[in-house]
C-alpha cells in the first residue's frame, strides 16, 4: 500500500515548534509525492478528536496515515473510528509513549518503510 494521503494533526498553529513540525511534514510529503493535510486543534482535545473522526469517516478525505501530536487525550474514539473505517487497523499510536492501542493484530501493510 502506498500512502497517498496523510493527515498531520497538531495542537496549535501559534507555536514555533508546531510550525516547524508542519513545515517538516510538508517538506517530507513533497519529497515523497504524498498529499498532506495539516489540522490544528487550537489546544482543544475535543476539537482534535472531532477533526480526526470527521476525516476518517469521510470516504473522500479518509487518510492512508495519521500523525498526531495530541492535545492531551488518549483518543480512544479516534482509534475506534479508524478501525471501523478500515475494517481492520493493526496499530494506532500517538506521541504519548504510554498510549498504544493494538486492534485486530498486526497491520496489513505499512505506508512508509
Amino acid at each position: 500500500m502506498n500512502c497517498q494521503n496523510v493527515v498531520v494533526a497538531l495542537t496549535t498553529r501559534d507555536n514555533d515548534y508546531q510550525a516547524e513540525q508542519s513545515a517538516s511534514a510538508a517538506e517530507v510529503a513533497s519529497r515523497l509525492g504524498v498529499k498532506i493535510n495539516v489540522l490544528y486543534a487550537d489546544n482543544n482535545a475535543v476539537d482534535q478528536c472531532q477533526q480526526l473522526v470527521k476525516v476518517i469517516q469521510d470516504k473522500a478525505q479518509r487518510p492512508d496515515a495519521i500523525l498526531v501530536e495530541p492535545v492531551g487525550t488518549p483518543m480512544y474514539q479516534v482509534a475506534k473510528a479508524a478501525v471501523a473505517a478500515r475494517g481492520s487497523a493493526g496499530e494506532f499510536s500517538i506521541a504519548k509513549p504510554t498510549t498504544f492501542l493494538n486492534f485486530a493484530g498486526p497491520p496489513r501493510s505499512r505506508c512508509l518503510r
